[in-house]
């Protein structure tokens, strides 16, 4: 049988962090500059699906609930911005979350690179990953994917 969780059970855990190169952003005495990327809370991913999906509540009918992804939106940018981090931990891309992915949406393409790398690298600390139309587990942060998504 399991046991009961309590709020003294709970860990206080900080956000795992990890430095993303990103030289499109230039260097400083022959090194590139860097992010800290961190992982997503539950708040922000809760956003992201909410924004990234539209959801179909089950019917009177029966039918099953249901989710579909939205054409019109784009987490990357979003993602990138919420979770890039200074040595500081303030916002790299702008002073408030709005202001952050205003600015990476409106950057210009040569910087798509460095904001895939930051993507990919807070889905991974996030430990996201989606199922596949035949139910195989894909992960979100498949580097190759992202690459070469960015260069369209």
């Amino acid at each position: 049988m399991s046991k009961l969780l309590s709020l003294d059970k709970i860990p206080s855990e900080v956000l795992t962090t990890e430095l993303v190169e990103v030289p499109e952003f230039g260097y400083e005495d022959g090194e590139a500059y860097a992010v800290r990327a961190r992982a997503m809370t539950v708040e922000e991913f809760n956003l992201v699906v909410r924004r990234s999906y539209t959801i179909t509540p089950a019917q009177e009918n029966g039918e099953s609930p249901s989710m579909e992804m939205r054409g019109d939106f784009d987490e990357v940018c979003l993602i990138a911005a919420w979770c890039s981090l200074d040595d500081d931990d303030n916002l790299v891309f702008g002073k408030t979350k709005r202001l952050a992915e205003q600015r990476v949406r409106n950057m210009p393409h040569k910087y798509a690179p460095a904001i895939m790398r930051i993507y990919s690298t807070v889905l991974r600390l996030s430990h996201i990953s989606r199922r596949t139309e035949d139910g195989e587990t894909e992960s979100l942060n498949d580097a190759e994917r992202l690459e070469e998504a960015s260069k369209n």
